[in-house]
């Protein structure tokens, strides 16, 4: 199996450099402030940058 030919350091790579980002992300993402703005779509914005109503 792989995990029988593949060296721990291979496992512990991505784990410890992966997961700050995910835990970071994570807290970012539920202490943000919701105040209910909705921002426009990117259709919105391209309509916008076209000139187009």
């Amino acid at each position: 199996m792989l995990t029988q030919h593949t060296p721990f350091w291979a496992w512990l790579l991505p784990l410890a450099f992966g997961s700050p980002w995910v835990v970071g992300s994570v807290v970012l993402w539920r202490h943000r402030v919701r105040d209910g703005f909705v921002p426009p779509s990117g259709a919105d914005q391209a309509r916008a940058r076209m000139w187009i109503n």
